[in-house]
Formats: C-alpha cells, structure tokens, sequence
C-alpha cells in the first residue's frame, strides 16, 4: 500500500466519522425534541385533570347550594301557608 493509498483510507476514515457524529448529533437532537414534547403533553394531561375534578367539585358545590335554597324556599312556602309537613 503506497502512501497516496494510506491518504485516502484516511480520509474516507475521517469523513465516515464525521458523518457519524453528525448523525448522533442529529438523533440526540430528536429524541430530545420527542421527550419535550412527552413531557409538554404529560403537563397538558394533568392540567386537564386538575381543571376536570375542579369543575366537578365546582359542580357539586352548586348542586349543594341548589338543594339548600329550594328548601329554604320550600320552608318559606310551607311557613306561609301554615302547614306543619316536614
């Protein structure tokens, strides 16, 4: 193998390995773009949840007050018209 030979083995070699890097570069790049992406869609996922049982608990608290003014209302009614049902 003559010198000329050995120059271009090296070459091949290093360009081979620059291409290497570039596509590790490029894979560490990507999968740290998919994992931000997971990470933003688990924060959307769980705020979803919080906003779900918040509106279910704001639900439940209307429903409450709902019930306790028709009895009051009710009551009223019952007062007014002097009759003694429970």
């Amino acid at each position: 193998m003559n010198i000329s030979d050995k120059k271009i083995l090296n070459q091949e070699y290093f360009a081979h390995e620059s291409r290497l890097k570039e596509k590790v570069e490029f894979n560490r790049k990507h999968d740290e773009e998919r994992i931000r992406v997971f990470h933003d869609r688990d924060r959307i996922m769980e705020g979803r949840k919080i906003a779900a049982k918040e509106h279910e608990e704001t639900k439940q608290q209307n429903l409450h007050a709902m019930d306790k003014e028709i009895d009051q209302k009710m009551a009223f009614v019952k007062k007014s018209l002097g009759l003694n049902i429970i």
